[in-house]
């Protein structure tokens, strides 16, 4: 027997023959479904990537706008502080202003009232010495006569009240 003509042989001829004509179709199937998983595969990454992109450029504008927003608030920080500075300056400054005012508005009350306080203080001197001057030439006159000296003792009396009354205005209390 040769060696064609063994079982053997047939079945290994076979055999190659079905896993020849069946692992073309089979490779190309099995080479079709690895390119798809592939391209599945890449297609997945290619996606990932985009987000990442996406995600990175988001974090971006996020992080500008953020700075941005920073940047303004301590701009609008900056201005208020200086307007409050402004605003105390003003604020003070009116204040003196104001007090000085009434400082000198009291000032002026005080001088006011020292003045009024003198004329009454002068007003009761001259009265009181006016009043004295009287009892004083009352007695006078009721001691001599009529005629002696009267004319005198009143001119003297007068002369007196005069230089009393020139060195009270002269005089300040």
């Amino acid at each position: 027997m040769t060696f064609f003509e063994t079982p053997e042989f047939w079945i290994a001829f076979a055999f190659v023959l079905v896993v020849l004509v069946a692992a073309r179709p089979l490779m190309r199937a099995l080479n079709a479904w690895g390119e798809k998983k592939a391209q599945a595969i890449q297609n997945q990454i290619e996606e990932a990537q985009k987000l990442a992109d996406q995600a990175k450029k988001l974090k971006e504008q996020y992080e500008a706008a953020y700075a941005r927003r920073s940047a303004e608030r301590q701009k609008l920080m900056r201005e208020a502080e200086t307007e409050i500075r402004f605003l105390e300056t003003e604020i003070l400054d009116q204040s003196s202003d104001r007090v000085q005012r009434k400082n000198q508005e009291v000032e002026m009350r005080l001088k006011m009232i020292a003045e009024h306080g003198r004329q009454d203080v002068k007003q009761r001197m001259l009265s009181r010495v006016i009043r004295k001057t009287e009892q004083l030439l009352t007695e006078q006159l009721g001691h001599q006569s009529k005629n002696e000296n009267q004319d005198d003792l009143v001119e003297n009396t007068c002369r007196a009240l005069d230089s009393f009354e020139s060195a009270l205005n002269k005089r300040s209390f």
